[in-house]
């Protein structure tokens, strides 16, 4: 995949930048004249390297004060249009985000990593320990008497 002068137009970058990854294809297919192939893997390797460079830390401490109050009060669709107004990302883009921030907390309030599956308490054994003294007791002194 070679883009002939990978610097892109600004038209292109802009259109990356509001999340509009279509537009950007057609503006690079019409700018450089290469396959659709080519422009969708090109934008897509570009949308990876600016995204892992720009990424929001997973806390919510990174992001905006506004879109941070936003969380604690429970208004998530309030947090991720703040987001947008402060960062001019798409709609999903800025989803993701606010989920990305929101996330670690849930999973510090339940203390399970992702996929880990609570572990049962032993609850259920003291009945059944109960229950089997019972039964002992029961027979020891209908057995002796």
């Amino acid at each position: 995949m070679t883009v002939p002068n990978s610097e892109l137009p600004d038209a292109i970058v802009e259109a990356m930048r509001r999340g509009s990854i279509i537009e950007a294809i057609k503006l690079l297919r019409n700018a450089k004249g290469i396959g659709l192939k080519e422009a969708k893997d090109f934008i897509e390797a570009q949308r990876r390297a600016t995204t892992v460079a720009d990424k929001p830390a997973d806390t919510p401490g990174s992001l905006p004060p506004p879109v941070a109050n936003a969380l604690q009060r429970g208004n998530k669709i309030e947090a991720i249009r703040l987001f947008r107004a402060h960062t001019g990302l798409g709609l999903k883009a800025s989803k993701d985000a606010v989920d990305a921030a929101h996330q670690p907390a849930a999973r510090r309030a339940s203390g399970l990593s992702p996929g880990e599956v609570p572990q049962s308490e032993n609850s259920m054994w003291w009945p059944v320990a109960v229950i089997l003294a019972v039964v002992a007791v029961y027979f020891f002194l209908v057995g002796s008497g």
